[in-house]
């Protein structure tokens, strides 16, 4: 990559197009195409002052907004955590000192996915607009972006909010779980689940059965996983 292959804007000459989606760029290379991207990076610069804007199409930020969605309406619009050594890379909000406490909630809000990504900038706004504290929205099915006052600040706040995520999705799968279905009279065991311990749990009640995607959950071997992965 050589430095004409980059897209060079100035912040400030953009105010005039934003409505048009129209950038005004100081370098612009003609054989490739700016990032669908770009207005919803601009939205973290101009309404929260940031330095650096994050964006991901991290598995496990898919994964919560999947598993936050089978919670039902109302209760799948918001990412919630707290009582975890992570949180306290956040800041507290935008403008105010200091970062987030261990007993203090992590709030991070979830907004639908559209078919083109610049089309999700006017739901990033409305998510900034009504979660002023927050650095981060999900993109359900589909992403996140994370955001900070500077580079090193936003890959901070994009790392470590990664373990809340796993911790929270084995709950909230967890949580799924208790739900048993099969039209199968005995379900067969994952790859891995060869212990003892395990068979007996799955044979109780720790097993559930994807009748859409054929798929067997084992919670115990789930549980182990999360456990050695962090």
């Amino acid at each position: 990559m050589k430095p004409t292959d980059i897209y060079v804007l100035s912040l400030a000459a953009q105010s005039q197009s934003l409505s048009q989606r129209k950038r005004v760029y100081l370098r612009s290379p003609p054989i490739y195409k700016p990032s669908q991207c770009t207005p919803l990076f601009l939205a973290a610069f101009t309404k929260r002052r940031a330095g650096c804007c994050i964006h991901t199409h991290s598995h496990w930020a898919v994964l919560v907004t999947l598993l936050l969605e089978r919670q039902g309406p109302g209760k799948d619009r918001e990412f919630r955590i707290n009582n975890i050594e992570q949180i306290k890379g956040f800041g507290r909000g935008f403008e105010k000192t200091g970062n987030l406490g261990y007993h203090d909630t992590l709030v991070i809000p979830v907004i639908e996915n559209t078919a083109h990504e610049e089309d999700l900038t006017e739901f990033l706004e409305e998510a900034m607009d009504k979660y002023p504290d927050t650095y981060a929205v999900l993109v359900r099915r589909h992403g996140v972006y994370v955001w900070g006052e500077n580079v090193h600040k936003a890959k901070t706040q994009c790392e470590r909010w990664v373990p809340p995520l796993i911790r929270q999705t084995y709950w909230i799968w967890r949580g799924l779980l208790t739900v048993v279905y099969s039209n199968q009279s005995r379900l067969s065991l994952p790859a891995g689940c060869r212990d003892e311990e395990t068979r007996s749990a799955v044979d109780n009640r720790h097993r559930a059965h994807d009748a859409k995607e054929g798929i067997v959950i084992c919670q115990a071997h789930m549980q182990k996983k999360l456990v050695t992965d962090l």
